[in-house]
Order: structure tokens, then C-alpha cells, then sequence
């Protein structure tokens, strides 16, 4: 807090700390580390100057966390106040110790002997712990270089190369069950992805759409609104910078159209306090899949955002738009039917009986059910689009889910081509 800041700037006493702050003090002291970040600490609370202290800090997470020699993660406690340590129980002594398969020497590529120790479970308490559950800490986790990991029944040390615990001897080997043959056991690291540069801008992308977006929407934030895409903006500085693409809103410019076709889990809620256009992802609550696209048949004409921070463009935005030229057409919503046909393309002209139909994925069971049965489709790819729903003005539209034709080949039903529908352009808000 500003009123607080000139004392603890003479000195902080230990002994008032949280536990857990405690116990990470300890830790620092026995590695010889000197300095210690906690954000807590370290970005004012409360304050007239809070606000603008927590962006300028939030901007610089990327660094503070690439450039730490070592993040200390105390995965089981629920809260400050736990702390890191815990009692060596019989837990520990019987954990990971129940299953062993003897393997033939011949298995062995040095014509030895050895155990082999089926150990499925390492990072399963740490993934279901307390923490994970929180978006802030993904990028804690992803951006570290190492890390230190305090769980439930063990200490377990986790680098760019190779995750080691306490119940687990140096030397330890697994099977390969795709060769046959053993090999050093190591769990992925995500960070590493970002340390040997991949290069490839298609597997960059999709590490953001499938691995890294699901995964942070999956988690939760005590300040959504606030918080959203901040959060993540660490991570998202680095995504930018490997695809060499601005950044809009929780999208990349040049990859725009592919990053429009997500949709939510069932749960989904969409805000009423704005934090970003409909057409991201962060104007949600809620888990968040990317799907697949075909040929692309869309243009984007525009992407405008306007930031909070005006230097940092991964941060919070108080509005934005994007205008595009596409296929569109009128789609009507049949909440009573198969969710696979629970949509149809009534100005789609098909011999008599015929009719296209296809699926609809809304953002928000509860707004979808108060704007009507009727929605525009714009598709994106030559298979599936975003559903919009007109604002008032003229071509200026919001964002209400997805769909796709259906995928059912039945006699009954037909495929849109391209080439039935007009072009036209629109401003998704």
C-alpha cells in the first residue's frame, strides 16, 4: 500500500510475513539467493497509484520471469498462510513404490539389468493442486527457466532438459513402448518451447490455439475483467514475437481469421463490464477449443483496438472491432432439434424438400435464448463461421458463437458452396 511503502522500504519483518512468504525466504537463504520477487510485495496494493504501478509491472512480467534464476511454486497450498513445508508421512513412503516390472537385459542397451519403475503419476498432484487451478501461474510456469516445486508429498525440481523428485533415483529409466527399448525418463517442460525457437510459425500458432489458450481459459482469475488478458501477456509477448505478428485483443493480426474459430464449454458466461470485443476469446468466462480450419474465404479489411495502456500492446483494451468481407447469409436456430442440425440456411435455394443445415455452438446459453431464432452467418473457412447478431447500426454486428454445415451425408441434406452466397462486409464489435 502507498501508506505503507517508506517503512517496509527500511525493512520488512519477517516474522509478520505469510507462511508460505516465509518458507520461500528460507529456501532463497539456503540456495544463496539475495533477491526475491513476490508479487504481493512488490507491485503496489492499494493506492491512488496502484492502478498505474500494477500495469507498468504487469508489462514487465515476461522479464521477471524469463531472468529469474529460480521460481519457487508451492503447489499444494490453498493459500499464503499454508507455507511450503509439510510433514513426511507414510504417504510419501508408499507413494510410487507399488508398482515394478523386471524387464529382460537384453531390453537394456548397456546389457545390463536395471528396474524399471512405473511412475505415470509425477506431475498429476501438482497439475490437480491448488495453484494450477490459477491463470497467473501459467506463465510462472511456462516463461521460468526452472522451477522448485513444493507439492503435497514431495520436493520436485523441474528444468528446461528434465523433471526430477525425491522419490525418484538419478538414474532412472522407462520404457519406450514405441521402440521397445529404455530411455532417460523426462517430462516435457512448456518453456522449452520458447528456449530452442521453433521457427516453424505454424507449430507457434497452434501451440497458442490448442495447448496454451485452453489451457490458461481453463483456470481461474479472482478479477476477470480486470485481469483477462493481462494475465497471459507474458506469454502472449513471446507467442508475438516468434510469429512476428501484432497483437489484438488475445489474437494475432495475420493469423486473425484462424484464431476467430473457438467456442466455449457449456458453463460459458459472457460479462456484462466490457474487457474485450465479442469476437476474442477474453470476452468470455469459461473454457475455450479451437477448431480446425479449411480454405480460408474471408479477407480482413481492419482490426482496431484501443488500449488501456497505450505501451503495452498485450495488455487490457477498452474497445475494438474488426471489419471483414465474407460470405453471409441468414441461419435460423432450431433449439428443439439434434444439436448437430440445429441450424438452417433458409436463403439457400434447393429443390422442394431439400434443405442445408448445420450446427450452432452459442457463447452463452443465456444470451443466446434472448436474442431470437435468427442470426447472420458469416463463414470464415468454406465449412464453418462465426454466428453474429446485428447491434442497430447498419453492418455492425457482435459476435453470439460458431457454427459449421452439417457433417451428416444424408439424402436430405445439402452443402452451401461459396459461390451461392454474396460477399459482404461487416464490423464485428
Amino acid at each position: 500500500m502507498e501508506d505503507n511503502i517508506a517503512n517496509l522500504q527500511q525493512q520488512i519483518p519477517v516474522d509478520k510475513l505469510p507462511k508460505s512468504f516465509q518458507d520461500t525466504i528460507k529456501v532463497c537463504r539456503q540456495f544463496d539467493i539475495k533477491y526475491l520477487w513476490i508479487d504481493s510485495l512488490c507491485i503496489i496494493q492499494r493506492g491512488k497509484s496502484s492502478r498505474q504501478d500494477w500495469l507498468e509491472q504487469a508489462e514487465a512480467m515476461a522479464q521477471i520471469y524469463q531472468n529469474c534464476l529460480l521460481n519457487i511454486s508451492i503447489d499444494h497450498a490453498s493459500n499464503p498462510h499454508v507455507g511450503a513445508f509439510v510433514q513426511e508421512g507414510e504417504g510419501f513412503r508408499r507413494s510410487g513404490g507399488n508398482s515394478y516390472a523386471i524387464y529382460s537385459h537384453s531390453m537394456h542397451p548397456h546389457g545390463e539389468v536395471c528396474l524399471v519403475v512405473t511412475y505415470p503419476f509425477l506431475m498429476r498432484d501438482l497439475a490437480n493442486g491448488p495453484l494450477s487451478k490459477r491463470a497467473w501461474v501459467l506463465q510462472e510456469r511456462i516463461l521460468s527457466p526452472r522451477t522448485l516445486h513444493f507439492g503435497a508429498d514431495r520436493v520436485i525440481w523441474e528444468c528446461e532438459t528434465v523433471v526430477f523428485d525425491e522419490l525418484r533415483p538419478r538414474n532412472f529409466w522407462t520404457i519406450n513402448s514405441q521402440e521397445g527399448s529404455l530411455t532417460p525418463f523426462t517430462i516435457p517442460n512448456p518453456s522449452t518451447f520458447f528456449t530452442r525457437n521453433p521457427g516453424n510459425k505454424e507449430d507457434v500458432l497452434d501451440y497458442w490455439r490448442i495447448t496454451l489458450v485452453p489451457e490458461y481459459t481453463n483456470r481461474q482469475l479472482s478479477h476477470p475483467n480486470d485481469d483477462k488478458l493481462v494475465a497471459i501477456s507474458a506469454i502472449a509477448r513471446q507467442v508475438g514475437e516468434l510469429l512476428q505478428e501484432d497483437y489484438a485483443a488475445g489474437l494475432f493480426r495475420d493469423s486473425f481469421l484462424a484464431l476467430l474459430l473457438w467456442h466455449c464449454g457449456p458453463s460459458a458466461k459472457r460479462q456484462i463490464a466490457y474487457r474485450a470485443p465479442s469476437w476474442s476469446w477474453a470476452s468470455v468466462d469459461g473454457s475455450i477449443r479451437y477448431i480446425n480450419n479449411d480454405a480460408l474465404v474471408s479477407i480482413v479489411l481492419d482490426v482496431q483496438t484501443e488500449l488501456v495502456n497505450t505501451s503495452d500492446p498485450y495488455g487490457q483494451v477498452r474497445s475494438g472491432s474488426a471489419t471483414i468481407k465474407g460470405p453471409l447469409t441468414r441461419c435460423i436456430w432450431y433449439p428443439e432439434r439434434d444439436p448437430a442440425l440445429n441450424i438452417e440456411f433458409p436463403d439457400v435455394a434447393r429443390p422442394s424438400g431439400i434443405f442445408v443445415t448445420g450446427r450452432a455452438i452459442f457463447d452463452e446459453d443465456e444470451e443466446m435464448r434472448s436474442l431470437g431464432r435468427e442470426f447472420s452467418a458469416l463463414f470464415i473457412d468454406d465449412w464453418q463461421g462465426l454466428l453474429i447478431s446485428k447491434v442497430g447500426e447498419q453492418n455492425v454486428f457482435r459476435r453470439v458463437g460458431i457454427f459449421w454445415q452439417s457433417w451428416r451425408r444424408a439424402a436430405r441434406c445439402q452443402e452451401i458452396e461459396m459461390e451461392e452466397l454474396s460477399n459482404e462486409v461487416v464490423q464485428i464489435i
